[in-house]
């Protein structure tokens, strides 16, 4: 595997990476945030990419606090990319319109394009901000993070409850209410997975307590599935 990526690549590695405030959240069986897993797996990624000479790049951040490093090679861009990356944290609003309108226009001629978020927002907007992936210049990955808890809420108790005042009483099922929430989860992985397809990008779904060896054999793996 790594000789296969070793021969694709020489080319242009652009991260993008998600630090709105949903990035942050931590399940309680998780070890660590979904922004921490991005983190680290960002970092593998330009890791990966700088040990086989390709030209690293970063875009992300959150309203307000855009982070855009444009494409370069050499020992000083990747150590400037890690540190940027290691001194973000997730807070505020998504990336707005104008940030990615600029991200667009300063793309190089040709670039391997890497997303990663939690993509449960702006589902809308992902077909306008990835409209570059249309092009055979350009290759599309996007690896959405969720915690588990977000794809399957816990088990728990039914639940009764009685107004203060008065004899009328409310029963909840906390199993119907996971089950329907895991419907709505799948139905909306679904549609990202739809649009994300018709806008020429590959996507997978990573789980934060999952392994990082995971999320990279999925880039390599869809890397060498594109070329």
């Amino acid at each position: 595997m790594s000789k296969t990526y070793q021969e694709s690549t020489n080319a242009n590695l652009l991260i993008v990476l998600d630090a709105s405030a949903s990035m942050a959240y931590q399940g309680e069986h998780s070890a660590c945030s979904k922004f921490r897993y991005a983190q680290m797996l960002a970092s593998c990624l330009i890791y990966l990419g700088h040990r086989q000479g390709d030209r690293i790049g970063l875009f992300g951040g959150a309203e307000g606090s855009e982070v855009w490093m444009f494409p370069s090679g050499g020992n000083e861009s990747f150590k400037s990319i890690l540190t940027c990356i290691g001194g973000m944290s997730p807070q505020g609003a998504d990336l707005g319109e104008g940030a990615w309108d600029k991200f667009k226009s300063k793309l190089p001629k040709q670039a391997t394009v890497v997303y990663l978020s939690d993509f449960l927002e702006n589902e809308h907007l992902l077909a306008d901000r990835l409209s570059f992936a249309r092009s055979s210049r350009y290759e599309s990955i996007c690896l959405q993070v969720l915690d588990p808890l977000e794809q399957s809420l816990p088990e728990a108790e039914a639940v009764r409850f009685v107004e203060l005042e008065g004899e009328r009483e409310v029963s909840v099922s906390p199993g119907r209410i996971r089950s329907d929430y895991q419907s709505s989860m799948n139905e909306h992985i679904e549609k990202l997975s739809t649009i994300l397809a018709r806008a020429g990008s590959e996507f997978s779904t990573l789980r934060s307590d999952g392994e990082i060896g995971h999320g990279i054999r999925e880039f390599l793996g869809m890397r060498g599935s594109i070329r």
